[in-house]
């Protein structure tokens, strides 16, 4: 911070995901304009294909979100900040939340809505189900918008996987119920990307507040 009053404001262009932007990037947002108004951030939010297109135009000068095989392909910095499981959520009516004994069984009679095909996500999602001598769901529907399948949830009796952030935070809010069912496959851990080179002062300080911020108040 001393080197970034000698230097004026600078720019930081982060990239998060969903699974982060609930609560890990909003703490360390204001940690950082507490301790310092010099750093200044755009973030945007996008799927982890979206995000990583951003990264490699060089438009993004960190990714926050969800690890997968792209980020330790060696040609980046990476760092892993905590676990955070999946799981299943419906609307506070469905009628599955009645049922005793819930089981990956009862819920093939409903639609799913599911991540796009060939994401860590959806393979997870099919592994779980061809555990359980189920065979993979045919989607209700695709989406990886967070705001459209939150109304879908709403006015159908679908199901959707979500992290176990994200849910503690719309279910606080009364949006949806989360399932006692369990992924027998899950994703990569929660952590950082930024380019393989010398980190500047703000990125530091970025970097440097969102691991005090999984510190103080690791996410559930």
């Amino acid at each position: 911070l001393q080197t970034l009053a000698l230097g004026g404001q600078s720019m930081v262009r982060v990239g998060t995901m969903l699974v982060t932007g609930t609560e890990l990037l909003p703490d360390a947002v204001i940690r950082l304009r507490r301790q310092s108004e010099l750093i200044q951030m755009e973030v945007v939010e996008d799927i982890a294909a979206g995000l990583w297109a951003r990264f490699e135009r060089h438009e993004l000068d960190l990714i926050v979100g969800r690890l997968d095989e792209r980020a330790f392909a060696g040609s980046v910095r990476v760092e892993a900040l905590y676990q955070d499981p999946h799981c299943v959520v419906v609307n506070k009516r469905h009628p599955l939340l009645r049922k005793k004994g819930l089981a990956w069984r009862d819920t093939i009679d409903y639609p799913w809505i599911l991540p796009p095909r060939n994401t860590a996500l959806r393979r997870a999602i099919d592994a779980t189900f061809l555990d359980q001598n189920l065979g993979p769901r045919t989607p209700w529907v695709e989406s990886a918008s967070p705001t459209v399948n939150l109304v879908l949830l709403d006015k159908t009796e679908s199901l959707i996987v979500i992290s176990k952030s994200a849910a503690g935070l719309y279910s606080g809010l009364g949006a949806l119920a989360v399932l006692p069912l369990q992924l027998k496959y899950d994703v990569g851990p929660i952590g950082m990307v930024w380019a393989d080179a010398e980190e500047s002062p703000a990125l530091a300080a970025v970097l440097a507040a969102l691991r005090q911020s999984v510190n103080v108040d690791p996410p559930c």
